[in-house]
Formats: structure tokens, C-alpha cells, sequence
């Protein structure tokens, strides 16, 4: 079973996000003025979602999944940074 998620968590717990889910989340870096954070969308394994929801490492959590991640994002005044 799998659950629907966005999850915005800051720079210092990329790292820890990464480890109870894989390096592939968490990866499009957002920024809110001199703040970075990171986000990852989509279906999480229970097992990850459990761990990341039982860890202090999230700053957003939204798991209505007819709410787009861009919206969330604008919503919390945070743009995506666009890396080439």
C-alpha cells in the first residue's frame, strides 16, 4: 500500500528525509528568501511515510492528493529554484 504526499522538509534535513526515503526524494530545491527547502510529491511507500511522519524532519505535510504541489508551494509564499 502506498500513500499520496507532499512533503517540504528544510536544507539541513534533506539529508535525513533521503535516508528514510531514497536520494530520488527531496531533490527540487524550493527557496523562501534566504531560506532553502527541498519538496517531494507523490506516493510514498507506508513504510516511508510512517517514518518520515514519525520524524521531526517535515516543515509541510499535505496529503490531499487533488491539491497540486504547485499550489502548495505558492501558497506558502516559496518559489522552485531552477537548476540547469
Amino acid at each position: 500500500m502506498s500513500t499520496f504526499a507532499t512533503v517540504i522538509v528544510t536544507k539541513a534535513n534533506q539529508s535525513a528525509a533521503q535516508g528514510i526515503t531514497s536520494v530520488e526524494h527531496f531533490i527540487t530545491e524550493l527557496k523562501k528568501g534566504l531560506s532553502k527547502y527541498y519538496v517531494s510529491s507523490g506516493y510514498f511507500t507506508q513504510e516511508q511515510y510512517d517514518a518520515i511522519v514519525a520524524s521531526d524532519f517535515i516543515h509541510t505535510l499535505v496529503t490531499d492528493d487533488t491539491e497540486r504541489p504547485t499550489h502548495t508551494i505558492a501558497a506558502l509564499g516559496m518559489s522552485v529554484v531552477n537548476v540547469e
